[in-house]
């Protein structure tokens, strides 16, 4: 019985010596579970970390190559249950932890070393930064050099103390005319519609040698796509509550015509040469609007100075105000309609199928709007993280190359397709076997871009108007569709316009015409739904329409 005594004797002990000290061990307890769980100094570990890594599994997968101990990833990653997450720019890593290559799009392939994360891709809004035109070619960059920095703060300095008096923060005379320093802009021709609009739109081209179709057969016919147009400006009557979403907008026609009507619109092009002569051609419409208006406005005041000097002639002692009088040429202008500048919002991305890095792939062919956009991977030599948004691509890469030789022909002719479409058919039929792969050498350099989804441009689409979406991106569009649906869902999508040329040989056009009547819109041959198409989809135009059936 004495080692029960015994025993009994610690335990009473030991009760009383935590009954006497009950709050000191409390406190001890509760150190002791902030010290695990919470994240550890920097003085203590080398490194801090996130509160989140309490549900990480810290287990090591396998290794893509040797690492030594203490080396920090070249991405900073997480490798939990889910895959791979990334952490705030200010949180570290404690170990070196990867995950399988092929599991997460961030790795291409076993023993190559990851791309190193970069923020992801979001709406690039273009703004005309670079003011040197002197050599504008298609791989023309919107940057501006410090030299180019000086001069313009110069310039907006005189212009400022010249114009104190005005009023509009937006002057396209000022900057036409500090663009036309020293240089020669590209040209800009009139642009005609099927229905004449008053006044005249302008837009500017590309130089020949640059665009051997669009631009050259603007410089020749003053025309593109007329018909396709006609349609947009019939749709824009009927709806005054109507904007346009312009996918691959090239050097903007349908986004001027729509801005010449007075539609808001939002224009989306992968080219930094497009989008800038784009930006031109705004400043150009709205500096020849209010030459007239100016003007007129000269003449108003002329007139009321007269009328009170006859009046003071007369002998009348009421005195009037020499200013311009109510209804003048400005004040119907101002009312009637906005600045080009105003309306058109200009986007520099790709719309893709999800939010990546991706290149422009631009031919020799002198067809701009051919242009291709392909994701940019590190086995091609690339830095990608390390890239900016426009920069240029140098060096040589072998690319699969667009062949020339067609072997069947007949179903070509059979669809009537002009010169320019046949081409075009021509480099994008690879995949069913009508055209001879080949392999060529590509040493012109690559335009940066970031890719984002259509659901990205939402918050950039105003939600009280209904939308025209135009979507021109050369045979993608099945890609873009796959993250839409946000779009589709929050806004009031009235008539998408697409050709249709690549996707009716590619097997996508099914996907499409799904993916258009589960938002409620069907195929039709013109605008206004009187032409409906059947469920036959090689019976269908090259261009067409979905529509909303209410």
């Amino acid at each position: 019985m004495r080692p029960r005594t015994s025993l009994l004797a610690f335990f009473a002990l030991i009760r009383g010596f935590v009954q006497r000290h009950i709050r000191v061990i409390a406190t001890i307890c509760i150190l002791l579970i902030f010290t695990i769980h919470l994240p550890k100094p920097t003085w203590l570990c080398c490194s801090r970390v996130d509160d989140k890594t309490s549900n990480l599994d810290l287990s090591f997968p396998k290794l893509p190559r040797k690492l030594r101990f203490g080396e920090i990833t070249p991405i900073p990653i997480w490798a939990d249950r889910r895959g791979i997450s990334e952490l705030p720019n200010n949180v570290f890593q404690m170990f070196p932890l990867y995950a399988e290559s092929t599991q997460h799009e961030k790795f291409n392939e076993i023993n190559q070393t990851p791309k190193r994360a970069f923020t992801k891709p979001k709406v690039q809004l273009f703004t005309l930064r670079n003011f040197d035109f002197r050599n504008f070619n298609r791989f023309w960059e919107n940057y501006l050099t410090v030299t180019e920095v000086k001069q313009t703060n110069q310039f907006w300095q005189q212009e400022k103390k010249q114009n104190e008096t005005q009023k509009s923060s937006y002057n396209p005379g000022a900057v036409l005319r500090r663009l036309r320093m020293g240089q020669e802009l590209p040209e800009c021709i009139t642009l005609r519609f099927l229905r004449p609009l008053q006044p005249p739109t302008k837009i500017c081209v590309h130089s020949p040698k640059e665009d051997n179709f669009i631009s050259k057969y603007l410089r020749d016919v003053g025309q593109w796509e007329p018909d396709l147009l006609d349609q947009m400006q019939t749709f824009f009557e009927h709806h005054p509550t109507a904007q346009l979403v312009d996918l691959g907008c090239n050097i903007g026609v349908y986004s001027l015509l729509a801005a010449r009507l007075g539609r808001p619109v939002l224009a989306v092009d992968a080219l930094p040469a497009n989008l800038a002569l784009l930006e031109l051609s705004l400043l150009t419409n709205d500096e020849a609007a209010l030459d007239p208006v100016m003007q007129d406005d000269v003449e108003d005041l002329l007139q009321s100075i007269a009328d009170a000097r006859i009046a003071a002639a007369r002998g009348k002692s009421r005195r009037r105000r020499h200013q311009i009088k109510s209804g003048s040429a400005w004040e119907t202008w101002a009312r009637s309609r906005r600045f080009f500048g105003e309306l058109v919002t200009t986007v520099h991305n790709a719309v893709y199928s999800k939010r990546t890095r991706m290149f422009v792939d631009i031919t020799d062919d002198r067809n701009l709007g051919g242009m291709k956009v392909k994701e940019l991977h590190t086995n091609q030599g690339l830095k990608s993280a390390s890239l900016k948004q426009g920069e240029l691509l140098g060096g040589r890469a072998v690319t699969q190359g667009q062949a020339i030789t067609i072997k069947n022909t007949d179903e070509i002719n059979s669809v009537g397709l002009g010169p320019i479409s046949q081409q075009l058919l021509q480099q994008e039929r690879l995949r069913d076997g009508s055209i001879k792969l080949g392999e060529k050498e590509d040493a012109s350099p690559r335009v940066v871009v970031d890719a984002i989804c259509l659901d990205d441009l939402v918050p950039y689409v105003k939600k009280n108007l209904s939308v025209f979406l135009k979507m021109d991106i050369e045979g993608a569009e099945d890609q873009v569709l796959q993250c839409a649906n946000d779009f589709f869902s929050s806004l009031d999508v009235r008539v998408v316009q697409m050709e249709i040329l690549f996707q009716r040989y590619s097997g996508h056009l099914g996907n499409m015409n799904s993916f258009f009547e589960r938002h409620n819109l069907w195929p039709s041959e013109d605008v206004s739904g009187k032409r409906m198409l059947g469920p036959d989809t090689y019976m269908w135009p090259a261009n067409m329409y979905w529509i909303k059936v209410r």
